[in-house]
């Protein structure tokens, strides 16, 4: 194969994925609450009942007020699994609060939120909102936490083992 050929064909698969995005079809690969299934000869997903109620109990309970930590404690003990069979963790969590396919949205290859012609609405757009909202809201407060190291008595006499820079802890003030 030369380098032209490959060019072009690398060139037409960016064009089509371009076309696909547009169009609403972008696909997330393992979205919790939707699983595929293989209809006349297409792939399409359908949403998971089972997986749904937990994606709508989570934006509930954020909404709510519970903590993500909190969240994560109830659906673990609980023994909720999450996608890959595993307990959840607060990464998951913050993913299922962030993804727009929950309201039935995608993007298309300019970034802009469009309907999805693949991912039927999970939450309404209302409910999503809100819990963004939170999201950024509790994003900014933690982003407001001020740290200030400051040196003791014990700074002469402890030294880092790798570095050697002198002992400091540190103490956290909200703005």
């Amino acid at each position: 194969m030369n380098l032209s050929s490959r060019y072009l064909r690398v060139k037409g698969r960016a064009r089509g994925r371009k076309i696909a995005f547009d169009a609403g079809r972008r696909v997330k690969s393992r979205l919790f609450g939707y699983q595929y299934e293989w209809i006349e000869g297409n792939r399409r997903w359908l949403i998971n009942q089972e997986q749904a109620e937990v994606v709508r109990r989570i934006f509930k309970m954020w909404i709510d007020g519970k903590s993500i930590t909190r969240i994560k404690n109830i659906l673990n003990l609980e023994a909720i699994e999450s996608y890959m069979k595993m307990r959840w963790g607060e990464g998951e969590l913050w993913k299922v609060l962030r993804r727009i396919e929950y309201m039935g949205k995608t993007r298309d290859s300019e970034d802009n939120i469009i309907v999805s012609k693949i991912y039927e609405a999970l939450i309404d757009e209302e409910t999503f909102k809100k819990a963004n909202v939170l999201v950024t809201k509790y994003r900014k407060s933690n982003q407001e936490k001020q740290f200030r190291y400051a040196k003791t008595e014990l700074s002469a006499i402890i030294k880092c083992a790798n570095c050697g820079s002198p002992y400091k802890y540190r103490e956290q003030h909200l703005l």
